[in-house]
């Protein structure tokens, strides 16, 4: 997984309403033109160039806090902070301010949304949880949370409730988005 370019909040790019009220949003210090283009892809391909220009002149990043992604993201967020601590150099409070500056979330809570997102990914499928491994057919809840890097179940939950709003089971129902073929 790449490191991720969060440098776009340096960028000025911001969502502001429209108007005092509006429910729609727009987008101020993005380039101009990209509204007034004929279609989407070019509205995305204008905003794209608007903010590689911005992000050309940023500093690069600290290849520490790169390592220290590279440890979190390769391990799926299982890997715990203090052994990042250990492995960078770097104190738990320097590695969190160093991580919220960079990415907007301290290193804990990005390692919870890796953990996430290989749960997440998994639903509706036969349990993999790194390239390479066997599937798991028929797991459970239990299974899917120790496979991918939970202490128990009910933390797997908590977080499928507080970044879906939903837990596994409600997802994965007749209905649901998840619940469509791919």
């Amino acid at each position: 997984m790449s490191w991720p370019t969060a440098r776009w909040r340096r960028t000025g790019c911001r969502a502001v309403p429209a108007r005092a009220g509006a429910t729609r949003v727009g987008w101020a210090g993005c380039g101009t033109g990209w509204p007034r283009a004929p279609d989407w892809p070019r509205r995305f391909a204008l905003l794209d160039a608007a903010l590689v220009d911005r992000l050309a002149g940023a500093a690069p990043v600290d290849p520490a806090l790169v390592a220290a992604w590279r440890l979190l993201a390769g391990s799926g967020g299982r890997i715990g902070v203090a052994e990042v601590v250990e492995e960078v150099g770097w104190s738990r409070r320097h590695l969190a301010v160093r991580f919220r500056r960079e990415l907007g979330l301290p290193p804990k809570v990005v390692a919870r949304l890796l953990r996430f997102q290989t749960a997440y990914a998994s639903l509706g499928r036969e349990l993999i949880t790194a390239p390479g491994a066997e599937p798991v057919p028929g797991a459970g809840w239990a299974e899917l949370a120790v496979r991918c890097g939970y202490y128990d179940q009910s933390h797997l939950i908590r977080d499928f409730r507080q970044f879906t709003g939903e837990s596994p089971s409600e997802l994965t129902a007749a209905g649901s988005h998840l619940s469509n073929p791919r």
